[in-house]
């Protein structure tokens, strides 16, 4: 078992990228909302993709195998790690999803005033995943971290 980003996350940021390039093609003011858009989020999403996510790999084995599960100390070390930066790194990334919500938030507005529905989709779609990242996500990286610690 390696520290693998679970599946399920992987194509959801896939998915928004996906839904990114569509929006691009729309043309128009939405695409330059669009632009500012993916220039607020790049970073945050890179940094999401290489700190957070690889953490959630261990979750569901410390939540259904029998406690305390046998994990990899080599794996367990790096998990810290990357938990323990995410923690630190946290209030930063909850002040860019702000940010990101924004920009989302004025993609919104111009799609609107263009008529394009599926770019306020999603805009919706993208702030929907900042609340889902800042209520389950972000602190499930944070608890996996402080419970193997506790574990190690």
């Amino acid at each position: 078992m390696d520290l693998e980003t679970p599946l399920s996350l992987q194509k959801e940021h896939e998915d928004l990228h996906s839904q990114m390039a569509e929006v691009r093609k729309l043309g128009g003011k939405t695409s330059q909302a669009l632009e500012r858009l993916v220039e607020t989020m790049h970073h945050h999403f890179v940094y999401e993709e290489e700190r957070a996510m690889p953490v959630l790999a261990l979750i569901k084995e410390l939540a259904l195998k029998p406690h305390p599960p046998v994990i990899d100390q080599n794996l367990a070390k790096k998990a810290i790690k990357l938990a323990d930066d995410w923690a630190d790194k946290y209030n930063d990334m909850v002040k860019a999803h702000e940010k990101i919500c924004k920009a989302a938030e004025e993609l919104a507005e111009v799609a609107l005033e263009e008529n394009q529905t599926a770019a306020v989709e999603f805009s919706d779609m993208l702030i929907n995943h900042a609340h889902v990242e800042e209520d389950v996500i972000y602190p499930a990286v944070i608890l996996v971290g402080k419970y193997l610690k506790g574990h190690s």
